[in-house]
């Protein structure tokens, strides 16, 4: 059982680490308020991946039971959510200002261009996401474990390089740089396991 159960303890400690190492760098390399400021467009985004929780949550059963027609159901799937991630985003764009200020108030409104760039790190995450889930149908934990711990020390470089540089734009920058590389990641991780 706990051979079993290692590889997704240890996924979820990752996991979490890696959606949470924005904020824990931001409070130790820049202070109080950029913290408040980038949180706050932190979890406006965490709640736009509610529709991939349940979607991913729903898709890994039906994979993992052979109750869905694998290929096309898995694709149509990602590229629905993939297409809603770059709607959302978009949106936001649009809407960054009257969402902060209805969510948070109007001391919250400088978070703005934080979450213009970090709404953006919807669509990376939903490719990640989705593989994520057909590495773990496949049996592939360990390799999802080594792609995600790669992930989070380019998180980290990232967040001390460009924090460091650039103050709280550079911190949602390194959180959209670090998303997408963490997808290209993953991509190479889901196209050659045995070699990883």
């Amino acid at each position: 059982l706990f051979r079993v159960a290692l590889p997704f303890a240890t996924l979820a400690t990752l996991g979490v680490l890696c959606q949470r190492i924005g904020v824990i760098s931001v409070s130790i390399l820049a202070g109080d308020i950029a913290t408040g400021l980038f949180s706050s467009a932190a979890r406006v985004v965490d709640g736009m991946k509610l529709g991939h929780y349940a979607v991913l949550g729903a898709l890994l059963q039906a994979l993992s039971r052979k109750a869905l027609d694998s290929k096309q159901g898995y694709r149509a799937a990602f590229l629905g959510l993939l297409g809603i991630s770059v709607l959302i985003a978009g949106g936001t764009m649009f809407f960054a200002n009257p969402i902060l200020y209805f969510l948070f108030g109007e001391k919250y409104t400088p978070a703005v261009s934080l979450l213009i760039v970090l709404v953006w790190t919807l669509v990376p995450y939903t490719i990640s996401a989705f593989i994520s889930v057909d590495l773990v149908v496949r049996g592939l934990e360990y390799t999802l474990v080594k792609a995600t711990i790669i992930s989070l020390i380019i998180y980290i470089a990232l967040y001390l390089w460009l924090i460091n540089s650039n103050g709280l734009t550079g911190a949602v920058w390194a959180a959209l740089i670090g998303e997408c590389l963490q997808a290209v990641v993953l991509v190479l991780f889901y196209f050659c396991p045995t070699r990883m």
